[in-house]
């Protein structure tokens, strides 16, 4: 019934060219090429939901929940929302689907004439992403890290044998195996400049290459 009048509503405001309404399993539809997933189910049900969600839709796609049935608390388990909008009596909570980024990753970025490798390790609970980055014998963790859908961006300060103590600040998209953006790099004694960054998955890391005492 509900379908029906739906149906009926669209086409009695012209929308009946871009609006399709259906009756069916939500556990049958076929997410892969959706922009939107919006629900408005019991807290359960919507759990249940949250593995067909993450194994189906790309990343980037928008979920929408609204909270008046489930509250705010373990909508989607501890998938956490990015987004929570309380202005209105209910409140809507919003997600992208995260990247797959956990993993091993490396670059190359040329400083101060200098060509360096940047071997990363990269950890991830949906959107929330840790990690460890080395060039040559030293390691150093990531910190301000942010996964938005496909667009990743974190911070890495590192003093470089060779070219000395420099933040860098990553921002790039993911796709697949790679990850394409730019950093800026903000030297301790020097004007910070951009760079292009690109890195790739790898299937080991040089993170775990034995170290030995010489830490220069």
């Amino acid at each position: 019934g509900l379908v029906k009048t739906a149906i009926e509503s669209a086409a009695k405001q012209g929308g009946s060219d871009r609006a399709q309404f259906f009756q069916r399993n939500a556990f049958d539809v076929d997410l892969r090429e959706v922009d939107v997933i919006n629900m408005w189910l019991f807290a359960n049900l919507t759990r249940l939901l949250r593995t067909k969600i993450l194994a189906e839709a790309r990343p980037g796609t928008r979920v929408l929940v609204n909270g008046q049935l489930s509250g705010t608390e373990s909508i989607l388990g501890n998938w956490q929302p990015d987004l929570v909008d309380r202005e209105s009596p209910n409140p809507i909570l919003k997600w992208w689907v995260p990247a797959r980024v956990e993993g091993f990753w490396r670059w190359q970025l040329p400083l101060g004439g200098t060509s360096y490798a940047y071997d990363f390790v990269l950890q991830q609970q949906f959107q929330v992403v840790e990690g460890t980055g080395r060039i040559g014998n030293r390691r150093e963790s990531i910190s301000d890290t942010r996964l938005r859908g496909t667009e990743l961006s974190f911070v890495f300060a590192m003093t470089i044998t060779g070219f000395g103590r420099a933040k860098h600040e990553f921002v790039g998209q993911v796709a697949g195996d790679q990850i394409r953006g730019k950093v800026t790099v903000s030297p301790v004694d020097g004007k910070p400049f951009e760079l292009p960054w690109t890195a790739t998955r790898a299937a080991t890391s040089g993170g775990f290459r034995p170290t030995g005492l010489d830490l220069k």
